[in-house]
């Protein structure tokens, strides 16, 4: 028969006198507290409950720094981003750093440890609960890449395109938001007229109309308040000189 029993002497696992390491227990419901640290160094810290979620937590975030909710890239420390908004923060698997049990103040910024008081942190926001007891206050440090906005991401797409039908296709990709950001429709007419056809509403845009008019002339048709705008005519009329049929006859007499 083999002996299993360890070489030092201690219990064989499994064995009565083999006990299992437990870690620490904690008296009440976890309270993360959430380092968050950018390229250059600390952002701001949040403070809330284990069972928060993600999102919870980007919430917090934007009312702190104003960054945008879906401009947040959360990552641990181990690169993995935080890619679901409704995961529960204590189903992710966090690089946790116990500390001792705290009262927490709910409903404040601060923490205090039993018998003392420490003064408000700037940059620290707390959602966790309002009862006063004693809690596990654990660590838990996370990364903060800020997304480039959807304007900086189509803007930087559009000037890589080489033909205007890519130009057509990135914008039309842009969804909703991209047809009503006139910053994003002007400099996509400015490479495709086209572009204006997915965002009607800007033919009443005397900007976006001169920078269309310029490429095709004919456009002024679908903006009778265009037709009334000498700067806008006359743009079209150089691209196209049938757009002077089409004009009211106070500008046919201004050549």
């Amino acid at each position: 028969m083999t002996n299993t029993e360890p070489s030092d002497g201690s219990p064989i696992r499994g064995s009565p006198g083999h006990r299992r390491r437990k870690g620490p227990k904690y008296g009440g419901p976890l309270i993360l507290e959430l380092h968050i640290s950018g390229l250059a160094g600390h952002v701001c810290t949040v403070t809330l409950a284990a069972t928060s979620n993600v999102r919870e937590v980007k919430d917090s975030v934007m009312q702190l720094t104003g960054v945008p909710t879906h401009e947040q890239c959360l990552l641990k420390p181990d690169g993995v981003e935080l890619a679901r908004d409704t995961a529960q923060l204590n189903s992710l698997k966090l690089e946790l750093w116990p500390e001792d049990p705290l009262v927490f103040n709910g409903g404040d910024t601060r923490c205090s440890s039993k018998g003392s008081e420490d003064p408000p942190r700037k940059g620290v926001q707390s959602k966790a609960p309002a009862s006063k007891q004693a809690r596990a206050l654990i660590r838990a440090d996370l990364t903060l890449i800020r997304r480039p906005s959807q304007q900086e991401q189509l803007l930087e797409e559009f000037a890589k395109a080489t033909l205007p039908i890519e130009v057509l296709k990135i914008f039309t990709a842009g969804g909703v938001q991209a047809k009503k950001d006139k910053v994003v429709v002007l400099e996509a007419v400015r490479r495709n007229w086209r572009c204006l056809q997915h965002a009607p509403e800007f033919f009443s845009d005397r900007e976006v109309m001169l920078a269309a008019v310029a490429a095709n002339g004919m456009l002024i048709r679908n903006s009778p308040d265009m037709l009334l705008d000498r700067d806008v005519v006359f743009t079209a009329a150089m691209e196209n000189v049938r757009v002077m049929e089409i004009v009211p006859a106070v500008w046919k007499a201004d050549r």
